[in-house]
């Protein structure tokens, strides 16, 4: 293996790490398994934010991407027409099911009047929904819901890539020692080499 390949193989460690290497858990694989079996109401309405509430705004996890674990929130509290935001009232809420996460989130997240972030979060692979609540001192609730999506990729689906970019005699492995990637693996490691 010359140096190339092993640079590459250490870099795919910390691109795609199926494992969670996060230190807390924001939803457990459970809940988001019986979020997922939960029915689905045509129709669903998300409770309205209040005229003149605080404005939620997330940074992260960015929606429009698919996100890696460990999973960073990081949110904006922005109030309006001078009032003060009420740390006391955050409530934070996953899936259809609303299974509450609130204390979750605030044991591991710097909470202050203009936000909160919370980093080294683990979730499962799939689709996720979160819904955030929060009042200022004048009793009115600002609501945001958002939503994304943790991929992760497997061995086939990283060969792949790794052939459309541009490299060739692409790898995939189960750990640092070159172990077989298969189901039971704790990590996807890959090593190809660049085309000359």
């Amino acid at each position: 293996m010359d140096r190339r390949s092993l640079i590459f193989g250490l870099l795919a460690v910390s691109y795609v790490n199926p494992c969670g290497a996060a230190a807390w858990t924001l939803v457990s694989k459970e809940e988001f398994e019986q979020d997922s079996a939960a029915p689905r109401f045509r129709g669903f309405i998300a409770p309205a934010t209040q005229a003149g509430a605080p404005v939620i705004e997330v940074d992260q996890p960015d929606e429009t991407k698919s996100i890696n674990v460990p999973v960073t929130i990081r949110l904006r509290f922005r109030p309006q027409g001078g009032a003060i935001i009420d740390l006391t009232s955050f409530h934070a809420t996953y899936g259809w099911l609303a299974i509450d996460i609130t204390q979750r989130i605030l044991e591991h997240a710097q909470v202050n009047a203009s936000g909160l972030l919370a980093n080294g979060a683990d979730i499962p692979a799939g689709h996720h929904k979160v819904t955030l609540q929060v009042a200022y001192n004048m009793h009115r609730v600002g609501t945001r819901t958002f939503e994304f999506t943790h991929r992760i990729y497997s061995g086939q689906e990283m060969k792949d890539l790794l052939t459309r970019a541009g490299l060739a005699s692409a790898r995939v492995y189960g750990d640092l020692s070159g172990s077989p990637y298969g189901f039971d693996a704790q990590r996807l490691i890959a090593v190809a080499r660049r085309s000359i």
